[in-house]
């Protein structure tokens, strides 16, 4: 009898860097001391002692990155006044939707459970 593989994956490595402001470059004068910003940093990692070709890229692609995220940073997200998460209220419908949910999946699907679920679920 085949049984099911109920192990958890769990990601390993970097994860992706995060967007950056790239919005602010489209001033000549914050582009340019932002091209001075990342000359000075492109020269020190010069300076460093040089190893394997991929650690080298790996450094080059660290160094350029934050010393972007540092002078760029990052973009101001659009519709931040929308959605607050610390809102108590949606924090109670959210977590009535969750119990709703668990509750349908650990019983058998019947049809109160899931038209319960589906009610609580329309109301977010």
């Amino acid at each position: 009898m085949l049984q099911p593989n109920t192990t958890k994956h769990n990601r390993q490595g970097s994860s992706k860097p995060t967007k950056l402001n790239t919005a602010t470059l489209s001033t000549i004068s914050h582009r340019e001391s932002f091209e001075q910003e990342m000359d000075s940093a492109l020269v020190q990692w010069e300076e460093k002692e040089k190893s394997t070709l991929d650690a080298e890229l790996a450094a080059l692609q660290q160094v350029v990155y934050n010393t972007a995220n540092t002078y760029l940073g990052k973009p101001d997200r659009k519709h931040q006044d929308w959605f607050d998460p610390n809102d108590q209220e949606l924090q109670a419908f959210t977590r009535r939707r969750d119990q709703a949910h668990q509750r349908m999946l650990q019983t058998r699907s019947t049809r109160s459970s899931t038209a319960a679920y589906k009610d609580v679920y329309r109301v977010l």
